[in-house]
C-alpha cells in the first residue's frame, strides 16, 4: 500500500498489516508498543507485527533499541545453564540493589496487562489494525466523503483525493466542490472529470492552471504551453457536446472568454460551439448582473433585487444585499426587508435580523474577495 494511505489511515489511528507472516510475539510486539509509546491495540490483535514497533518508533520519533539478545555475543551464548543463571542473579542485584528507585515498579506477573505495559501516567491512544484489503475499504469511504462535501479540501485531504483518482480512473466518485473538481482536472488531464462542471467552469480551470503552473495570477495575460491549449481545445470540444452551455453566465466574464479564445486560436465544431464563439466576440452583455447593475444605476432597487432573486437566487441575493439596502432611503429599506423571499430558511431570516436590526446608516462596508485559496479584506471608506 502506498504510504500517502498509510501515513493518512496512521492519523485516523488505523495500522495496517501487509500480508505479514504471522507474528510469534504477539504478548510481546503488544506489551512494546504499549510500553513505548502509549498505542492500546482495540481491535485487530491477531494481525500485529513487529514491524509496526519500528513504524510507530518512526512516526512518534522515539528511539526503541533493538532487542538485546540479537546482537548477543556468543561466549555468551555457550554458557552453561547454571552459568546464565548465576548472570542473571547478578543482573538483577546490580538493577533492584544499586539501581534507582525513584520510578514505580511493577512485578511482569501482574494479571492488569494495562498496569504492568503502561508507564505511570499515561494517556493510551486507541489503534486498531486493519488487513490491506480493509485498509483499501475504509480509504475508499473517507474518500467519498471527502469528495461528497462542497467544501473545499486542504492540502492533506486533497493529495490522498488525488493519489485514489490517480489509481481509480474508472470509478471515480460524485465531486460535490468545483473547487475541488478544477484541481483534479488540471492535475490528471482526465476529461471526464469535466462532465460535473459547465461552460462558464471553464474560465475558472484556465485561472486555476494559469496560476498554478505559470505562477501568474492575471488571466488577462496568458502564455499556456501548447500541450496545455490543446488540453483546453479538447476540454471546450467536450463541453459543446454536452448540454452545459450556460451562455448567459459566460457573459459575466466576457472580456476574459474573448481573450481566451483568441489566445488558443479556438475553431468551433459544431453549431454550439459557432453559436456560442460568435456571442463573446460581438458587441453587447447580456448577463443577469449586467441588466441587475442597469436596475440600480436607474435607482430601481426592488427590481434589481427580484431580478437577482429570480435569475441567480436567493443566496446571490443575500451577498448583494448590503449594496442593494445602501441605495435605499430608511422607508424603502424596512418594506424591503419586510417583503423578503419566503424560500429563506428561519438560520438565514435570524441572521438578516442581527444584521439589519437597529443597524447604523453610516457604518462601513466590509468587502472579502477570495482566489486561489487567499483572501483579501477591503473596508469601505467615504471616497
Amino acid at each position: 500500500m502506498k504510504e500517502v494511505y498509510k501515513d493518512y489511515l496512521f492519523e485516523k489511528h488505523i495500522l495496517i498489516s501487509e500480508g505479514m507472516s504471522e507474528e510469534k510475539h504477539v504478548f510481546e510486539t503488544l506489551f512494546a508498543m504499549a510500553h513505548f509509546f502509549g498505542v492500546k491495540i482495540t481491535k485487530g490483535r491477531e494481525l500485529v507485527h513487529y514491524g509496526m514497533v519500528k513504524e510507530l518508533s518512526k512516526k512518534f520519533g522515539e528511539n526503541v533499541p533493538e532487542p538485546f539478545y540479537r546482537g548477543f555475543p556468543q561466549s555468551v551464548r555457550n554458557l552453561s545453564a547454571e552459568e546464565l543463571l548465576f548472570d542473571q542473579l547478578l543482573h538483577y542485584f546490580n538493577i533492584y540493589e544499586l539501581g534507582n528507585f525513584g520510578e514505580t515498579m511493577h512485578s511482569v506477573f501482574e494479571k492488569d496487562f494495562k498496569r504492568t505495559a503502561f508507564r505511570e501516567n499515561t494517556d493510551a491512544q486507541e489503534f486498531m489494525i486493519q488487513t490491506e484489503e480493509d485498509a483499501e475499504d475504509t480509504i475508499r469511504a473517507i474518500v467519498k466523503d471527502l469528495l461528497s462535501s462542497s467544501r473545499p479540501l486542504n492540502e492533506r485531504q486533497y493529495t490522498l483525493v488525488l493519489t485514489f483518482i490517480r489509481d481509480h480512473l474508472d470509478n471515480i466518485p460524485d465531486i460535490a466542490s468545483k473547487n475541488t473538481c478544477v484541481r483534479l482536472l488540471i492535475d490528471t488531464k482526465n476529461l471526464s472529470l469535466a462532465d460535473s462542471l459547465n461552460l462558464s467552469d471553464v474560465m475558472k480551470i484556465v485561472d486555476e492552471l494559469n496560476y498554478r503552473y505559470y505562477h501568474n495570477d492575471n488571466p488577462k495575460k496568458l502564455n499556456i504551453k501548447n500541450q496545455d491549449r490543446k488540453f483546453l481545445t479538447a476540454l471546450l470540444d467536450r463541453m459543446f457536446q454536452g448540454d452545459r452551455c450556460d451562455i448567459c453566465t459566460c457573459y459575466e466574464k466576457k472580456k476574459l472568454w474573448n481573450g481566451f479564445l483568441h489566445h488558443i486560436h479556438y475553431q468551433p465544431k459544431n453549431g454550439e460551439a459557432e453559436i456560442f464563439v460568435r456571442a463573446m466576440r460581438e458587441k453587447g452583455n447580456e448577463s443577469v448582473y449586467s441588466e441587475f447593475e442597469k436596475l440600480m444605476q436607474e435607482n430601481r432597487c426592488r427590481d434589481a433585487a427580484k431580478l437577482l432573486q429570480k435569475k441567480k437566487g436567493t443566496s446571490v441575493l443575500l451577498r448583494n444585499m448590503d449594496y442593494i439596502i445602501s441605495r435605499m432611503n430608511r422607508e424603502e429599506e424596512q418594506t424591503f426587508l419586510l417583503e423578503f423571499p419566503e424560500d429563506c430558511s428561519t438560520l438565514i431570516l435570524l441572521q438578516l435580523l442581527f444584521r439589519y436590526e437597529g443597524r447604523q446608516r453610516k457604518d462601513e462596508r466590509i468587502f472579502k474577495f477570495t482566489q486561489h485559496n487567499l483572501m483579501k479584506v477591503h473596508y469601505e471608506t467615504p471616497e
